[in-house]
């Protein structure tokens, strides 16, 4: 069976907003989330801000860089 990869970049803060990490990093991210939201089908709420920036799943170790 072939390994499965998948890369992710997480910035993560109380004091940035996802859209100051847009422009810090220069690069629309994947997904992002405020302080206080609820995480995913929980009960529970983010504790900071974030952006997380995603690579596809790849069935090979040669991931190329965006």
């Amino acid at each position: 069976m072939l390994p499965e990869i998948l890369v992710e970049f997480i910035i993560t803060g109380i004091n940035l907003s996802p859209d100051e990490i847009t422009g810090i990093i220069g690069t629309i991210p994947t997904k992002t989330w405020m302080l206080g939201e609820p995480i995913q089908k929980t009960l529970l709420k983010r504790k900071n801000n974030g952006s997380c920036l995603s690579s596809e799943y790849h069935h090979d170790l040669d991931l190329q860089i965006m």
